[in-house]
C-alpha cells in the first residue's frame, strides 16, 4: 500500500490528483469524514470533477513514483524542456504520448498549459490498475462514504445513496445498488483497497 501523505509530486508535471488518483481520493474521504464540514459544502467542492468520464488510478505508485518515473522517461528521451516536450509530443503526428510505468499501467502525456507544469499526465482508458466512471458516480460515492462513516449506516445502504443523491448532488435517485458496477463498483473500490 502506498504511503498515506506521498501526493507530492515534481515540476514539470501537472497531474489532477482529485480526479485521477484513488489513493489521494481516499485520503480526501478520510479528511472529510473526521471533519464536521457541511455535506452542502462538500457536494460543492466536488464540482471540480466535472460532468464527463474520469480514468481513475488505484495502482501501487503513489504520485510522487508516477511524476518520478515519468520524468525519468522523458530525461531518457531528451525531452524534459518545454520545446522539446512539445517535439516529443507531436513527433508521432498527435497531441499526446503513452508511456507505460513499472506497474505496467500505462499514462497518457499530454501539453499542459502552465509553463512550470507543461507535462499534463492521466492514467490511459483500459490501462491496468485503472477503470473508468462518470464523474456523478465518483461524486456520489465520495459523499456517500463520508456519510456512512459519519452517519454508523450499512455500507449498501440504497436509502442513503438516494438520499445523498436527491439531497446534495440534485440528481435523480437509482433503483438499485449493485458492487459490480457504476457507484457500488467505486464505493467497494475505494472502501477496500485504501
Amino acid at each position: 500500500m502506498r504511503e498515506k501523505f506521498d501526493f507530492i509530486y515534481s515540476e514539470p508535471i501537472l497531474y489532477n490528483i482529485y480526479k485521477h488518483d484513488a489513493g489521494f481520493i481516499s485520503y480526501y474521504i478520510d479528511q472529510k469524514s473526521a471533519g464536521n464540514d457541511s455535506f452542502e459544502n462538500i457536494a460543492d467542492e466536488l464540482k471540480y470533477l466535472g460532468h464527463s468520464l474520469i480514468d481513475l488510478y488505484y495502482g501501487s505508485l503513489s504520485p510522487s513514483e508516477i511524476s518520478g518515473e515519468i520524468i525519468d522517461y522523458l530525461k531518457a528521451e531528451q525531452s524534459l524542456t518545454i520545446n522539446r516536450y512539445k517535439e516529443f509530443l507531436a513527433a508521432d503526428g498527435g497531441d499526446y504520448r503513452t508511456v507505460e510505468l513499472s506497474d505496467s499501467s500505462r499514462w497518457v502525456l499530454r501539453h499542459g498549459n502552465d509553463s512550470k507544469r507543461f507535462v499534463h499526465i492521466h492514467p490511459g482508458k483500459h490501462s491496468p490498475y485503472s477503470t473508468r466512471v462518470r464523474a456523478l458516480s465518483l461524486k456520489t460515492t465520495i459523499l456517500y462514504i463520508i456519510y456512512i462513516r459519519r452517519e454508523n449506516c450499512a455500507l449498501s445502504d440504497l436509502y442513503v445513496l438516494n438520499y445523498i443523491r436527491t439531497e446534495y448532488l440534485k440528481v435523480s435517485p437509482q433503483k438499485y445498488f449493485s458492487y459490480n458496477y457504476g457507484v457500488g463498483k467505486i464505493i467497494y473500490l475505494l472502501s477496500s483497497n485504501y
